[in-house]
């Protein structure tokens, strides 16, 4: 590390900086800045010199909303996921942030702060109007590489509660067994509840939930 230059007062681009605050893990050094805008935030010297950090965020959310404007994507299906996607992260009052946020799930830095980044991602990895986003691993967050686009029964397979169940040499889930045997998944559900998979699985396709199995065999 050099000698130490203080950088108190002087400006990078929207910020100046208050006050020397430390160090990172890195050793590199960590300068409090004060925004036009009126916002804070903590940076290091080398950020600052280089001008890859300009403001607090609130730059690229103004660049991001006049490409929005621009383009007519604000009333797009994909700004809406983008939104309900940082809302059920960040929104305690949201009804879905306990599922979400309350269990630590956050959306990366260059998405949470950028429609375009997350746009052009979307755009890149196979969107489409009939598909919703999907973490592929559960207990990660939203970023490029933890997330696809995913039809409704994909996703299904992919939750924490999915039961997953091994028949002739087979392992599949419960909403796939349904669909290759053609059985409604409610009446799999009853039947494995009572019975062994080679027995549910082999019962006739129109016993339903409810009725005496004794008497459909």
């Amino acid at each position: 590390m050099g000698k130490f230059i203080d950088l108190t007062g002087q400006k990078f681009n929207r910020l100046t900086v208050e006050e020397f605050v430390g160090k990172n893990r890195n050793n590199s050094r960590l300068w409090e800045c004060k925004c036009e805008c009126g916002g804070e935030v903590v940076t290091t010297t080398a950020r600052l010199r280089s001008g890859k950090c300009k403001s607090c965020g609130c730059l690229s959310r103004e660049k991001s909303t006049e490409r929005l404007t621009t383009h007519n994507k604000t009333n797009s299906r994909l700004h809406r996921i983008w939104s309900n996607m940082k809302t059920r992260c960040y929104n305690k009052n949201n009804v879905n942030y306990k599922r979400w946020g309350a269990k630590g799930v956050t959306v990366c830095d260059e998405w949470r702060n950028d429609f375009q980044i997350f746009y052009d991602w979307a755009m890149a990895n196979g969107y489409a109007d009939n598909l919703s986003i999907d973490r592929i691993d559960n207990s990660k967050g939203y970023c490029p590489e933890n997330c696809r686009w995913a039809n409704p029964r994909e996703q299904a397979n992919n939750t924490r509660k999915v039961r997953f169940i091994e028949y002739n040499g087979e392992t599949h889930s419960l909403h796939e067994w349904s669909r290759i045997l053609g059985i409604k998944v409610e009446t799999l559900f009853y039947r494995l509840k009572h019975l062994s998979p080679e027995e549910a699985f082999t019962l006739p396709k129109q016993v339903l939930p409810g009725q005496p199995l004794k008497q459909a065999v």
